[in-house]
């Protein structure tokens, strides 16, 4: 079996959408672990700390040890002429300069903020469940809420352990989330902020509050370092495929009845995300009062449903944590009809405030983009293997940008789409020059690009100046216009212009002789259209006869006595013919007859001028 085989593998994105905060367990205490100047929050570093006390001798050691025990670095440094820009190891701006006390965030040994790959499947976890509930109809989980009611005691945070053990297995060495591999994610790009955050609560009118501390005499506010909106994280997280089809049927494995797949775990977080956040909108919309706050995060979670449409086949969105709240880290498996005042007894469900829906508090963060909500987060999931496949191609690329330099260059020139541009870079360049000269396939992919691009421009070239600068003196044009189509487009529009300055007598023989030198140069004729003398020969005519009874013509009777037939005129008696048709409006006459006329002998001119005829 090969490696891919056993193993699904996928190298993952995380991107914050609200801050992210994972407690490390610690909690940051003023005049200890950080200081404040004036909006700025400075978090110390123990070892430079200690480093700058051994050098300034026992005295200055002990007195730090006093220092610490009394919560005041901020006079120790003072005393000892130690700044505080010294011994930071990090610093914070916020807009509430009232901090006590700080939720550290969990960092590696680098101090390079993580997202615990424990965490990331616990929230894994919690939408897979709310997904096999789906399925279930929602039986197992009714059954077994009929059945702890009936009990005596029972222990909350075990409740959910018969469910859990039906739906993925009663012993982990049997469990189907054993077939999930999450390793820890590392910030590789954004901040960490300390966002200022409320606790709201329900209030007595059933409107959301912010709660205060324990005497009712301020409002609760809490620090939590946070990775903020817009970081990204990468890690790894694989599926063990070699367990998942072995598992079946055997013995201890009778959970594994669906494989655990990246299709089935984004279906689960998919849903499961809708839930939270429609139930978000709902609770947030009926509970709204009057704080501005939460009108913003009910924008914000309007938006977030908004983007579920535009999310790819490898995203999913969803939410994890702390802040995120019962809903979030637990999962509502318990729906809200069934969240009775029994039920919240039973389980400790804020049963003391039963009058109120549970959970009836939210933490919001205040930040530069608004009031947001904690943890959530957008995945990507890009295959392992494809992203090696990925980097041997760009390791390939790379070895041949070495190897052949102009390819690089080539790739720059075949996106310009001026021909005056391109004839800059290409001529301005004697490498590229070069390059253009001795090198064959370089010399196709720019011969194609001219080709193009003399093709697309021809019908705007409107007059004589544009003619000469795109076309006539232009070395790119000339360098490949002896290709047929490169000659003929040439043609195509001096043709044009010829005809336009021709009726308003700006025609030279300066212009005719350019046009005919450069036609020649690359194979073409021009001598058909225009004289030596430069007279057009348009204006002359074989029957010299004919020409002059074309010209006593005095209208369209005198035109249909006459005899004259179109497909026997030669050049010079057309376009005698096409003034006279042109003077009594016969083109634009309500009679069909007569418009057919006009057209027959427009056709007859353009074979004649073109040789086709």
């Amino acid at each position: 079996m090969e490696a891919n085989e056993i193993h699904s593998t996928y190298q993952c994105e995380l991107e914050i959408l609200s801050p992210l905060h994972i407690g490390s367990g610690k909690k940051l205490n003023k005049g200890l672990d950080f200081l404040l100047q004036g909006s700025k929050v400075l978090i110390l570093n123990t070892e430079k700390l200690m480093k700058e006390a051994v050098q300034r001798g026992s005295k200055a050691l002990d007195s730090l040890t006093l220092a610490i025990e009394d919560y005041d670095l901020q006079g120790w440094l003072k005393t000892n002429g130690v700044s505080v820009h010294e011994v930071a190891k990090s610093s914070y701006t916020v807009s509430d300069s009232h901090i006590r006390e700080i939720a550290a965030h969990i960092y590696s040994g680098t101090r390079i903020p993580l997202i615990p790959g424990s965490s990331i499947k616990g929230a894994f976890r919690t939408a897979l469940l709310f997904l096999l509930d789906k399925d279930d109809g929602h039986n197992l989980v009714e059954n077994t809420l009929k059945k702890l009611l009936k009990r005596h005691k029972i222990n909350p945070k075990f409740a959910d352990s018969e469910i859990i053990s039906k739906f993925l297995g009663k012993d982990p060495k049997f469990n189907n989330m054993r077939s999930l591999l999450v390793g820890d994610f590392h910030r590789v790009s954004g901040s960490m902020s300390l966002p200022l955050t409320y606790v709201y609560k329900l209030g007595n009118n059933k409107k959301l509050i912010r709660k205060k501390t324990y005497n009712n005499k301020y409002e609760m506010k809490i620090f939590p370092e946070s990775l903020q909106t817009g970081s990204k994280a990468l890690g790894q997280i694989a599926f063990d495929n070699f367990l998942a089809d072995n598992a079946v049927g055997k013995k201890g494995f009778e959970t594994f009845t669906k494989k655990l797949s990246l299709t089935w775990l984004l279906e689960a977080l998919r849903l499961k995300t809708k839930n939270t956040v429609e139930h978000e909108i709902d609770f947030l919309t009926k509970h709204i009062g009057k704080d501005p706050n939460l009108s913003e995060m009910i924008s914000f979670y309007k938006q977030l449903k908004s983007s579920f449409e535009r999310l790819q086949d490898n995203q999913a969105v969803f939410q994890m944590g702390w802040g995120s709240g019962w809903r979030g880290m637990t999962g509502p498996l318990l729906e809200e009809q069934e969240l009775t005042i029994q039920v919240r007894k039973k389980f400790k469900l804020a049963d003391k405030h039963a009058a109120f829906p549970f959970p009836k508090s939210r933490k919001v963060a205040v930040t530069s983009e608004g009031a947001r909500p904690f943890g959530w987060i957008k995945i990507t999931f890009h295959n392992k293997e494809e992203i090696k496949k990925q980097e041997i191609l760009e390791i390939r690329k790379r070895e041949e940008a070495e190897k052949y330099p102009w390819r690089t260059r080539l790739e720059q020139l075949l996106k310009i789409n001026d021909l005056i541009l391109l004839k800059k870079k290409i001529f301005n360049d004697p490498e590229m020059r070069k390059w253009v000269e001795e090198v064959d396939e370089m010399q196709q992919a720019i011969k194609d690009k001219v080709d193009a691009l003399v093709r697309d421009i021809t019908p705007a070239i409107s007059n004589w100046g544009q003619l000469k600068q795109h076309f006539l003196e232009n070395e790119l044009v000339k360098r490949w216009a002896k290709e047929p189509s490169i000659a003929d487009y040439v043609k195509e529009a001096a043709l044009n212009i010829a005809k336009k300055a021709r009726k308003k007598g700006k025609w030279t023989d300066e212009r005719n002789e350019l046009v005919k030198n450069f036609l020649e140069s690359v194979g073409q004729t021009w001598d058909f259209i225009f004289g030596d003398n430069g007279v057009i020969k348009g204006d002359e005519s074989n029957d010299s006869e004919l020409l002059e009874k074309i010209k006593t013509l005095s209208d369209w009777k005198a035109f249909k006595n006459s005899g004259i037939k179109i497909k026997e005129l030669d050049l010079g008696c057309c376009n005698a013919l096409i003034e006279k048709f042109k003077i009594w409006k016969i083109g634009k006459s309500k009679n069909k007859y007569k418009r057919n006329k006009f057209k027959m002998l427009q056709k007859r001119i353009k074979n004649l001028e073109t040789g086709s005829s």
